[in-house]
């Protein structure tokens, strides 16, 4: 039996035809938590803080997933992270309004990691959780950072063309192509896509088989 990375199954043929419209040279940022919000995780409150603090010309988006909005743990991460920085907004929008609005993304563990990443934004996993013993994105250094310094850094890096970020090494964790989800699923199947595969999609969501 063969796995296939087919991309995420929650975001419907709407979404990708929305996101593929996605404009270059965004710098805002989004950060998505649940665990670190949850917790009230104090390396949590200090990556968002000092990525910031970092791009004070940029926005912040900060978001806690729907299942853990309300709790007083939460709230009071969001209240800490924003404390004082008038560049961070909390954000309760969905994943493909966040997605389309952003330059770069980050997240404690989660599947939203590399579901910003198909759709073409530089994203990275926050590795700060001190009781997350196990993670299969460790596997690939380049998709987690350590501290706000790493992330920083790499951000930077990325707009000064001094590091590249290398979506074409993650093609075998989520499907990089910009097709819908379904189409492949229909693939597998011996079954007709319902959209042929569109180049300009490819070259947008940053898939290996860009050329132009």
């Amino acid at each position: 039996m063969e796995v296939v990375a087919v991309g995420s199954s929650g975001v419907m043929r709407d979404d990708v035809h929305r996101l593929r419209r996605r404009p270059d040279g965004l710098r805002d940022i989004v950060v998505f938590t649940s665990l670190l919000a949850v917790f009230d995780h104090a390396a949590g409150r200090r990556f968002v803080r000092e990525l910031a603090a970092a791009f004070p010309d940029r926005t912040i988006r900060l978001q806690v997933k729907a299942p853990f909005r309300g709790r007083e743990t939460a709230d009071a991460f969001v209240e800490a992270c924003t404390r004082g920085l008038a560049n961070i907004v909390y954000a309760e929008s969905n994943l493909v309004e966040l997605i389309e609005c952003s330059g770069y993304a980050f997240s404690d563990p989660s599947t939203v990691v590399i579901e910003c990443l198909q759709f073409g934004v530089p994203s990275f996993m926050i590795d700060v959780l001190d009781f997350h013993r196990t993670c299969f994105y460790r596997d690939f250094p380049d998709l987690c950072v350590a501290s706000a310094d790493r992330a920083i850094e790499r951000i930077r890096a990325i707009e000064s063309g001094t590091w590249r970020y290398p979506r074409e090494t993650f093609d075998g964790v989520i499907d990089l192509s910009g097709r819908v989800a379904l189409d492949v699923i229909r693939e597998g199947m011996g079954l007709a896509p319902l959209e042929a595969p569109c180049r300009e999609a490819t070259r947008r969501h940053g898939g290996v088989d860009a050329r132009g």
